[in-house]
């Protein structure tokens, strides 16, 4: 029940992220592009990221979208997710969706992998363990 929890208020940041730059881009006149914004993670859930999009001079943006039910300020990143981040760097934005079935508030971090340690504070939960022997 937590997990299909957890993949309705996904879909759901997921979904909204998606009409949110679709809207952007329709916004700045960018009708062609607008059309290609689409999600990731429903063909690939090992890109690292959830949307592709693009900034308005036609740069390709990658999008990974963390969302929350509740008003808190903090979430999950996986390793793979940081090294995507690290990869694509100035391409590369994490949005924070945080009341998505309220009234939902967005929150952009470009370029997530030189924030570490200044605006992003990261703190190690799990560690993988290989017996040996």
């Amino acid at each position: 029940a937590i997990q299909k929890t957890r993949e309705k208020i996904g879909l759901a940041g997921e979904t909204w992220v998606v009409d949110y730059e679709v809207h952007e881009l329709e916004g700045n006149g960018l009708y062609e592009l607008s059309k290609e914004v689409k999600r990731i993670s429903t063909t690939n859930i090992a890109a690292g990221y959830d949307v592709l999009s693009y900034e308005f001079v036609g740069a390709e943006k990658y999008i990974e979208v963390k969302t929350t039910a509740l008003s808190k300020t903090e979430f999950f990143l996986s390793s793979n997710e940081l090294d995507v981040a690290k990869e694509y760097r100035n391409r590369y934005w994490i949005y924070f969706v945080s009341e998505i079935f309220g009234t939902p508030k967005l929150h952009k971090i470009h370029n997530p992998a030189s924030e570490v340690g200044r605006s992003l504070h990261l703190t190690p939960i799990s560690f993988k363990v290989q017996l040996t022997g």
